[in-house]
C-alpha cells in the first residue's frame, strides 16, 4: 500500500513538471509578445507615459513566474522526499526478504538433514527395535517441524495477498489446546497447562487457532530459559475468552514490543542472534487474530520473561 501511494505522487509530481513547463513557456511567449507590443506602441506614441505601464506590467509578470516556481520547487523537494522514503522502504524490504530467505534455507536444511540422517542410520544398521523406533520417532519430529515451516510460509503468503478464508464458529478450545499440546509431548515437562480451563468455546477457524497457539508456544520455548516451564492458561473474562502463553526468558525491550508483530523482524540482540527463526510466526499470530475478531496483547520485561495474551470473542459478544 506504501510503495503504491508513493508511486501515485510521483506520478502526480511528474505531470505537475509536465504541465509546469507547457505554462512556463506559454506565459514567456506570451510576455514576449506583449512587451514587444508595448515597446511598438511606446514607439509609435513616443511618451515618457508609456514607461510606468510597462514595467509594472513587466514586475508583476515576473512575480507570477516566480510564484510558479516557488511552487514548482516546493513540489519538487516534496516528491524527491516522498521517492527518498519509498526508495529506503524498498531497500529495508529486500533487506528483510534477503535474511527471510537465508533464515529460510538454514530452516529447510537443518529438518531435512536430520530426517535424512535417523532415516539412514536406520536403513544401514541393524538396529534393536528400540532404538530403531526412537530413530524413527526423531525423523517424524523433525518432519513435523519441516512441515509447521512450509505452513507458516504459506500462511504469511495467503495472508500478504488478502487470500486467505477462514470458517469461524463456536468451538471448543479446550479440546484444541489438547490437541495442540499433544504435538508437543516430547517438550510436556517444559508446558505447564495446569491453568488451562476445561469446556471453554471461542468463535475461531481451528487451523487458525491451531496455528496460533503452535507459534505462541514455539515462540515461548525458543526463548525460555533458566529452566523455568512455559504456561499456557485460559479462561473467560468479562465476555471474551482470554489465552495467555508466558515464558521466562530474556525479555523484549519497550521499543521492539513495537515491532515484533511486522512480518520478517526479529528481536536483536547476542542472546538471540544464534536463535533460529524466520521472523514470520508472531506476524502469523497477529494476523489470524485480528482476522477472527481478536486482538493480541503483550507484555514484557528484559530478563523477566514475556506474556502474550489472545482475546476471542464467544457466542455473547
Amino acid at each position: 500500500m506504501k510503495s503504491v501511494n508513493s508511486s501515485f505522487w510521483l506520478y502526480v509530481l511528474g505531470v505537475y513538471i509536465l504541465l509546469q513547463f507547457l505554462w512556463w513557456a506559454w506565459m514567456l511567449i506570451d510576455l514576449n509578445q506583449q512587451i514587444h507590443i508595448l515597446e511598438v506602441n511606446f514607439q509609435l506614441t513616443d511618451s515618457l507615459q508609456s514607461e510606468a505601464p510597462t514595467d509594472g506590467f513587466v514586475q508583476r509578470k515576473i512575480a507570477m513566474i516566480i510564484g510558479e516556481g516557488t511552487v514548482f520547487i516546493l513540489l519538487l523537494a516534496l516528491g524527491f522526499i516522498q521517492v527518498k522514503k519509498a526508495l529506503k522502504r524498498e531497500l529495508d524490504a529486500a533487506k528483510k526478504q534477503r535474511n527471510f530467505l537465508l533464515s529460510v534455507t538454514h530452516e529447510l536444511n537443518s529438518p531435512i538433514a536430520g530426517v535424512q540422517l535417523n532415516l539412514e542410520t536406520t536403513l544401514n544398521r541393524e538396529l534393536d527395535a528400540k532404538t530403531r523406533n526412537q530413530l524413527i520417532s526423531n525423523a517424524l519430529q523433525q518432519n513435523g517441524r519441516l512441515k509447521n515451516l512450509v505452513e507458516n510460509i504459506l500462511t504469511s503468503t495467503r495472508l500478504e495477498e488478502n487470500v486467505l478464508l477462514l470458517n469461524i464458529q463456536p468451538t471448543n478450545i479446550s479440546e484444541l489446546i489438547t490437541k495442540i499440546l499433544a504435538d508437543f509431548k516430547s517438550l510436556e515437562s517444559m508446558i505447564d497447562t495446569s491453568h488451562v480451563q476445561s469446556n471453554i468455546y471461542a468463535l475461531v477457524d481451528s487451523m487458525a487457532f491451531e496455528s496460533i497457539v503452535k507459534n505462541l508456544l514455539e515462540n515461548a520455548i525458543k526463548y525460555n530459559r533458566n529452566n523455568a516451564p512455559v504456561s499456557i492458561q485460559s479462561r473467560i473474562e468479562k465476555g471474551f475468552v482470554l489465552i495467555d502463553i508466558q515464558d521466562h526468558g530474556i525479555g523484549i525491550t519497550a521499543e521492539e514490543q513495537q515491532k515484533v508483530f511486522a512480518r520478517f523482524f526479529r528481536v536483536q540482540n547476542e542472546e538471540t542472534r544464534t536463535t533460529k527463526g524466520t521472523g514470520l510466526g508472531l506476524y502469523i499470530v497477529k494476523q489470524l487474530t485480528e482476522l477472527m475478531g481478536g486482538e493480541i496483547s503483550l507484555e514484557s520485561k528484559i530478563n523477566d520473561g514475556s506474556t502474550f495474551t489472545i482475546k476471542l470473542k464467544t457466542d455473547d459478544n
